[in-house]
């Protein structure tokens, strides 16, 4: 077997890298994997047999007006922010591309610059997606895309004549000519892999030969679990939410709380945050800043999210419907397509939460088709960047 040298460029983000992880290792089995990413993912990474290398930016440092920046939420901050990375990160990974000579590269949708990295050096290269995707226009997928982003980048459209002067550079100075919003967000590549199932992605059907839907490979990563102090076994059937940033926000917490205290149900929170000083919690809530997430999903009835795709995936492998209130455009997708596969409820408004738990708490789900959903099949991925 030929052993190949691979450059992954990553998005330093979690649910971007626990979904590689498992990929990665399979990959380091046969191939030298050299893994971009931030000093936080770092033992996460070379635990799985990758070499590191870190971008060497400091993210947190970044600000376009002191605006934070949500994938999705804030879409046309995001699309900026990306191609400025971009003219932070390419002089140097060129130059080290060049040094490393690899065989392939394989880039996080996000990641851009791996697909710019690519096409300057002239080096094949594979997208890896971690959420669902566009594949031709006016197809499904482009339409749960357009309606589910562009009343956002309308709303931010004054945001444009930042975005036009960076686009300028990249263009002058790499000669780069695909710099749309999609381009830039989505980068998909002459071939693709994703890691979940095809149903989940809209439109997954009209995806050709070139695309690999390997599976929920965050669910084989490794260090799942959080320890926490809660023993779920000897709960009243919980119901789980986890909210990510917005119930850090603790007038949206409290209005959970009060919306939902008068039920006969046992709710855990993951609130994200330590101080939850002023907040009146409800006998029947338990509050935690995180809580071992695949361990309460073996007990829980519901599951309350704003529907990113690795807690939706771990969802699916227990058996748990799901409440989704997205927040973000990628995740209105998700919750359409959780709705729409029979797994849960897709809400607007948190006061149709109580009414959606009371429908969901004694469903069952589909377990033919939650097994599917959770059907890991990597091997023609690995046939394809042997034979590449």
């Amino acid at each position: 077997m030929n052993r190949k040298t691979i450059i992954f460029y990553g998005t330093p983000a979690h649910g971007h890298v626990n979904a590689s992880l498992y990929f990665i290792e399979q990959l380091t089995k046969t191939h030298k994997v050299i893994y971009y990413c931030s000093k936080e993912f770092e033992s996460k990474i070379k635990e799985v047999g990758a070499e590191f290398r870190a971008y060497d930016i400091d993210l947190n440092t970044l600000s376009f007006g002191n605006q934070e920046v949500e994938f999705g939420n804030k879409p046309m901050i995001s699309y900026r922010l990306c191609l400025y990375l971009n003219i932070l990160v390419l002089d140097k990974l060129l130059l080290e591309a060049k040094s490393i000579d690899p065989d392939l590269i394989i880039y996080d949708s996000i990641a851009s610059w791996g697909k710019h990295v690519a096409s300057i050096s002239k080096i094949k290269h594979i997208a890896f997606h971690s959420f669902v995707t566009v594949n031709k226009y006016f197809n499904p997928s482009f339409i749960a895309y357009f309606f589910a982003f562009i009343p956002k980048i309308l709303r931010q459209i004054y945001l444009l004549p930042s975005v036009l002067p960076l686009k300028r550079k990249l263009r002058k100075k790499y000669g780069l000519k695909h710099l749309s919003f999609m381009d830039i967000t989505l980068n998909k590549g002459k071939y693709n892999i994703f890691s979940f199932n095809r149903l989940l992605q809209p439109g997954g059907n009209s995806f050709d030969s070139t695309n690999f839907f390997i599976g929920p490979t965050t669910l084989k990563r490794r260090n799942k679990s959080i320890k926490d102090d809660l023993d779920y076994q000897k709960m009243n059937a919980p119901i789980y939410i986890s909210l990510g940033t917005m119930v850090r926000d603790q007038r949206i917490l409290q209005k959970i709380m009060t919306t939902l205290k008068d039920t006969p149900y046992q709710f855990v929170i993951s609130t994200g945050i330590s101080d939850i000083k002023g907040l009146t919690i409800p006998k029947n809530f338990i509050l935690r800043p995180s809580v071992n997430q695949l361990e309460i999903l073996k007990y829980a009835k519901v599951y309350v999210s704003t529907g990113g795709m690795n807690g939706l995936l771990e969802s699916i492998e227990q058996n748990v419907p799901m409440v989704i209130y997205p927040t973000q455009g990628e995740k209105k997708i998700n919750a359409k397509r959780i709705q729409k596969l029979g797994l849960g409820l897709y809400i607007k408004n948190l006061n149709h939460l109580k009414i959606s738990i009371d429908k969901l708490f004694n469903q069952e789900l589909d377990k033919s088709l939650t097994q599917q959903l959770s059907q890991i099949e990597i091997a023609d991925a690995l046939k394809l960047i042997q034979e590449i």
